[in-house]
């Protein structure tokens, strides 16, 4: 499995596109597929490999799926969450991919508990993925961030920036957000097995803008049983990934019992 935002500029497109092809992953998710139609993700999905592809809308910043396996019980929801929620089951992962709100903690709160209240619906031998850029921190992180002089500051700045963004709570980050998902039994698969912080917004794509101390958006979310089967979970932070889009990928593998 893969996530990534995908990158804008065309001469970065085919870099990327090509780096994906490497990976031979099975599924990919994505973020931020603007001026994307299903036929366009469709044909870019089959030059990696992808018969299976999905895309929850075609206006502001949609997420996309595509897959070497059929995709199952697909749903496109949008009421109740800022950018929508595309969800199915792929390779025998019911997946739900995540872009929640980019600025205000009290929004992300309520798309939280709206995806939390449908995850209900999943008995506990279920494997579920929750993956993409979620917007928030986690607690897992906090030392880390306590060691960044600039990131409450930046902030505070972003919310000046845009009158409507309230992503401070408190003048402090709100790290209740991804609590709520270990608390209903979500694994975060990636800080259990890093030796290291790794941030995956911003890359070294766009140096002039001022988008603030690295950080860590982008998640997998794994229930119980699923986390059991991850044999591998990573951000890609290399030479390559530097330069590829805004945010850094990451990947996990599984070993499922066929």
């Amino acid at each position: 499995m893969y996530d990534a935002d995908l990158p804008k500029r065309k001469s970065v497109k085919k870099d990327w596109s090509k780096y994906v092809k490497s990976l031979n992953c099975d599924i990919i998710a994505l973020q931020e597929l603007n001026e994307y139609t299903p036929e366009k993700l469709a044909k870019e999905a089959k030059s990696w490999g992808h018969s299976y592809s999905a895309l929850l809308k075609e206006n502001g910043f949609p997420t996309g799926m595509t897959s070497k396996f059929p995709l199952r019980n697909l749903k496109k929801e949008m009421a109740g969450y800022h950018h929508g929620m595309l969800s199915c089951e792929a390779g025998g992962i019911q997946i739900y991919v995540i872009h929640l709100h980019p600025g205000h903690w009290e929004i992300r709160h309520q798309e939280v508990d709206l995806l939390l209240n449908t995850l209900k619906v999943y008995q506990s031998d279920t494997p579920v993925l929750l993956v993409g850029d979620f917007n928030t921190f986690s607690h897992r992180d906090e030392s880390y961030y306590n060691q960044t002089t600039d990131l409450i500051p930046f902030f505070r700045r972003l919310d000046l920036r845009w009158n409507s963004n309230r992503n401070l709570r408190d003048d402090k980050l709100d790290y209740s957000h991804l609590r709520k998902f270990e608390e209903a039994g979500y694994k975060d698969l990636i800080s259990e097995r890093r030796k290291r912080f790794f941030g995956t917004f911003p890359t070294k794509l766009r140096p002039e803008e001022d988008n603030g101390p690295s950080r860590r958006l982008d998640y997998f979310f794994a229930s119980e049983v699923l986390s059991e089967k991850c044999t591998k979970a990573e951000y890609l932070v290399n030479k390559k990934t530097d330069l590829l889009s805004d945010h850094y990928p990451a990947i996990a593998e599984f070993k499922l019992s066929q």
